[in-house]
């Protein structure tokens, strides 16, 4: 019975802020373009510049939008490093402001990017609304927005870390096409980071960007299966500098204090292991299937590939002590990237 009330809980909570997102199309950049910035001295919302495209492969001359990312700079007179942060569909949690207050406390500025607002969204868990080339597009226009304005801040040392859904994103800079594309040339990497992320992403004629990639994934996760992972640091442990972590008994989630109880998410899609259904980054930056019969490069094709290639239903969950393994390998792994003179 407790987990029917669950289950009730989630859909009434999850229904409600789809409807207020959906019903205000406000947000902090709203009508504004990269210029205007609110701000306090350490703490303010800047307004960056993006594209709203489904395609890696996108004219970055179309499609502009203002995107809210909201800044986070420790008390210090000196230049630092800087760590940017994607969510995942579900949106912005608590869980990444525990990440973020970690990061200030060792002396690092954070990034956080709100990817939905400005699409007039609060959740993504259909994977059809959001593509991950607009999640990074976002990420390429904070890196600008850097340059141009915050420089005499940060010392040039910049990492990235998406969760789940945004995971892909952070992952899919693996490739040197992509990170050419969407890294400006005056900016390289310290590290890349994907948490409980979808690893099965492969791409056509892959050459490496060379940047240092952190993976933690749940044994038990249902959504992102960690076998992904495993099989992707097993295949390229030798050729890239990749650290993984697979947590014992973990869910999708178990750093999210809103998964506390756990629940069973009967809508939550998860992809179906085929060929048809095994998702591939073409030469020219399209997202297609290694069977080459969709494509994943609009809103429509999308949806088709989601509703042939997906299951419903999966568990996630909170769990204390995954939670704390996986900061302490977060920080650990940060803070050995990051150089300090």
């Amino acid at each position: 019975m407790n987990s029917v009330f669950r289950i009730i809980f989630l859909f009434l909570f999850l229904g409600l802020i789809t409807v207020v997102a959906s019903l205000n199309p406000y947000h902090a950049c709203y009508h504004k373009d990269s210029t205007t910035i609110t701000h306090k001295s350490d703490v303010f919302t800047a307004c960056v510049t993006s594209s709203n495209t489904f395609d890696y492969n996108y004219d970055n001359s179309q499609h502009h939008l203002s995107v809210p990312v909201h800044f986070y700079f420790p008390k210090s007179s000196n230049k630092v490093p800087i760590i940017i942060i994607s969510h995942g569909a579900g949106g912005i949690f608590q869980f990444h402001h525990n990440y973020k207050d970690i990061f200030l406390s060792n002396g690092f500025a954070v990034a956080i990017i709100d990817h939905f607002s400005p699409r007039n969204i609060a959740i993504d868990f259909n994977f059809v609304d959001v593509s991950e080339a607009m999640m990074l597009s976002d990420v390429s226009g904070t890196l600008k927005h850097l340059i141009n304005y915050y420089s005499h801040r940060i010392n040039g040392q910049i990492g990235y870390i998406g969760w789940s859904k945004g995971g892909i994103s952070s992952l899919s800079l693996r490739s040197k096409k992509i990170y050419d594309k969407y890294i400006p040339s005056n900016i390289k990497l310290s590290f890349l980071g994907g948490m409980y992320t979808y690893c099965g992403v492969s791409f056509e004629d892959y050459q490496s960007s060379n940047t240092p990639l952190l993976l933690i994934s749940g044994e038990m996760d249902g959504i992102t299966p960690s076998k992904y992972c495993e099989n992707l640091y097993k295949d390229y442990r030798d050729d890239e500098e990749i650290e993984y972590h697979q947590l014992e008994n973990a869910h999708h989630g178990f750093d999210n204090h809103a998964f506390l109880l756990g629940a069973y998410l009967p809508w939550q899609p998860t992809l179906i292991e085929s060929e048809a259904c095994t998702i591939k980054i073409n030469d020219s930056l399209m997202t297609v299937n290694e069977a080459g019969t969709y494509s994943l490069n609009d809103q429509q094709s999308r949806g088709e590939f989601v509703e042939v290639c997906t299951k419903k239903g999966a568990f996630v969950k909170y769990d204390t002590s995954s939670k704390n393994k996986s900061q302490k390998i977060v920080s650990e792994f940060v803070k050995s990237k990051f150089k300090f003179n």
